[in-house]
């Protein structure tokens, strides 16, 4: 998941590369490339291309090695308690039983060949693994460098930013300190005349 977000980004930001190329071309063929219904479909289709071309990892992943064993082991049990069994010799199934038993112990050391080499290969990928993991703070560390990196650039870089930046955090920071001002109104009455007091 976490490469599926990283290619999508560094995708979006190849099209906004692209786009930017288009607009500031000479021919007004290139320009007219460049529309924002375009721009719209390029990037539903850079979000939903790049979790399809990965959607294979999933299945190939969940695959554990204890599976193999334990459905190993119980094909080779099954494949005692054929060779215990009495089964009855009739002469027209007779040549097909032995036939039959012939290559059941070629298939059972097949799979059991097939399931040693996937053992010890798998063995063999989680120690390059775990080597990989030791370095791998440094590694997201870059890559976090690299996503964090465009605001910082944009602020150093573009004084219209950094004043766009500043109005908006300032209005942010107005919307959520404002406090709502109850207006109370001064209340007229009408006296007249008789109705003021005499003293």
């Amino acid at each position: 998941m976490p490469s599926v977000l990283g290619l999508r980004t560094k995708t979006l930001i190849a099209l906004a590369c692209i786009d930017r190329f288009l607009i500031t071309n000479d021919r007004a063929i290139f320009r007219g490339l460049s529309t924002p219904m375009r721009a719209k479909y390029t990037i539903l289709l850079s979000i939903v291309f790049w979790p399809i071309f990965y959607s294979h990892i999933a299945m190939m992943t969940t695959i554990i090695a204890g599976q193999l064993g334990v459905f190993g082991y119980l094909t080779y049990r099954n494949m005692r308690k054929r060779y215990n069994c009495v089964q009855p010799i009739l002469p027209n199934v007779a040549t097909t039983n032995i036939s039959i038993r012939r290559r059941d112990p070629e298939l059972l050391i097949i799979v059991i060949t097939e399931i040693c080499v996937y053992i010890i290969t798998f063995s063999i990928y989680l120690q390059i693994e775990l080597f990989i993991r030791s370095i791998a703070l440094l590694l997201s560390s870059l890559l976090f460098i690299t996503f964090a990196a465009p605001i910082y650039i944009y602020l150093v870089a573009s004084k219209t930013f950094r004043r766009d930046f500043k109005h908006l955090i300032v209005n942010f920071f107005r919307k959520l300190t404002k406090q709502t001002v109850i207006q109370i109104a001064p209340r007229v009455t009408n006296h007249t005349l008789a109705q003021v007091p005499r003293f």
